[in-house]
């Protein structure tokens, strides 16, 4: 029998083999090691899990007030993990106890997201008296309206944003997956660029720029400082503090509430599978599921 290190060890090497991204990579390795660090409290050996073991640790999992969908995600990455032993052939599928245990299950529920009158509300705060005003109008508009993910949004060069076509580039090497895509933006995005780039202390091939706390820059802006912008811009607004996710959130929620297809929406949010975009969002288009109600009972009662 394969010990479980070792397993751990063949899978990580068969994810760079593939060039899956190292936000991949690492992920894995985060799930693994709370499996591990487990399995050596439970004084369980180094082999790989029995249905038992599997079941025993999602119970812990559910037990220590963890959300269902990171239970699940810890349940996905071991099928993976099992899954690739077995087609390796390194287990037998009689060994595969993955087949034995059924996935935790993850209750619906409408994604936390960012309405265009709160983004509109936020963006009204905000004044022009520094670069900064300038530079935090654009990420909102950037979050908001085109879906970034923060990772995305920090890894822009200047060169990426075309306000003449209202085009973002996504390079691939900041993308989850590296998968390249051009999204639209906005065209409000035209005037804040352009007072943005006239604005900032220097120039720079990033885009955006975090500033050293006087006149100057410290370098590329990084995802913490998102974080950290969003939560004073949203308190100075006065409306509830959300993270960069929920501006993503946000900007599929209000994309497929105004009839946009799922494929485009499913496209523009850079998701490998269509199917990812209707899980997370299809049953939550509650405009869309009004508006055609109406309609329908519009037509029933129509002489």
């Amino acid at each position: 029998m394969i010990a479980f290190s070792e397993a751990v060890r063949l899978h990580r090497q068969n994810l760079r083999a593939k060039r899956r991204s190292t936000k991949t990579v690492q992920w894995y390795g985060e799930q693994f090691a709370i499996f591990e660090r487990w399995r050596l409290a439970a004084g369980l050996a180094d082999v790989l899990p029995d249905a038992d073991a599997l079941d025993a640790f999602i119970a812990d999992q559910h037990g220590r007030g963890l959300r269902p969908s990171t239970v699940h995600a810890r349940f996905r990455a071991l099928r993976a993990l099992l899954n690739f032993l077995e087609r390796r052939r390194k287990i037998d599928r009689a060994e595969n106890a993955i087949a034995l245990v059924d996935a935790p299950s993850v209750p619906s529920e409408i994604r936390r997201h960012v309405t265009v009158a709160e983004v509109d509300r936020l963006l009204a705060s905000i004044g022009a008296a520094s670069w900064l005003d300038h530079r935090d109008r654009l990420i909102i508009l950037l979050l908001m309206f085109s879906g970034l993910r923060v990772g995305e949004l920090c890894g822009l060069a200047v060169a990426d944003v075309d306000s003449e076509r209202c085009e973002v580039q996504i390079s691939h090497l900041t993308s989850k997956g590296e998968k390249a895509r051009i999204v639209p933006c906005v065209v409000d995005v035209r005037a804040a660029l352009a007072a943005y780039l006239y604005s900032r202390p220097c120039h720079h091939e990033r885009l955006l720029l975090a500033s050293d706390g006087y006149d100057g820059i410290k370098g590329p802006l990084q995802p913490e400082g998102v974080r950290q912008m969003l939560i004073r811009r949203c308190r100075a607004a006065g409306i509830t503090v959300y993270n960069p996710h929920a501006f993503r959130h946000g900007f599929a929620m209000w994309m497929l509430n105004s009839g946009v297809r799922l494929t485009t929406v499913s496209t523009a949010m850079g998701h490998s599978d269509t199917a990812i975009t209707s899980k997370v969002y299809a049953h939550t288009t509650t405009e869309t599921i009004r508006s055609e109600y109406e309609m329908a009972v519009a037509r029933a009662r129509k002489p």
